[in-house]
């Protein structure tokens, strides 16, 4: 279920991902320690007719987002219980634009952050 106003129009992106990672864990006793970090480079883009305007486009477009996580630790015998924490972050762009001219009537991007969480 979408919380978007219905009346701007939705859609679904298109494209494909490349990245990498990269971590370091160590043991101290039967404690373990971990750093990660993880960036991608992303080519998702979709386009929809705004429902609210007709004649105009909406476009988006998602170029990057990475993880970075830090994990904590205990071993016992041949198990291993750990939690991870940290933040992710994405960066998007947009525009709305005349359909018929091509002429750019809103644009912008940004970079967002959230948490990261879980095993």
């Amino acid at each position: 279920m979408s919380l978007r106003p219905s009346a701007w129009g939705c859609h679904n992106a298109t494209g494909g991902t490349v990245g990498g990672q990269i971590d370091y864990r160590w043991q101290i006793a039967n404690s373990l320690f971990g750093l990660e970090a993880q960036g991608d480079w992303a080519d998702f883009k979709g386009s929809n007719a705004n429902l609210a305007f007709a004649g105009v486009q909406d476009e988006s477009k998602l170029d990057a987002f990475g993880l970075f996580t830090g994990q904590v630790g205990y071993a016992w015998n041949n198990m291993l219980l750990y939690v991870k924490g940290g933040a992710a972050v994405v960066r998007d762009k947009y525009r709305v634009f005349d359909f018929g001219t091509g002429l750019t009537i809103d644009n912008g991007s940004e970079t967002c952050w959230g948490g990261r969480g879980g095993p």
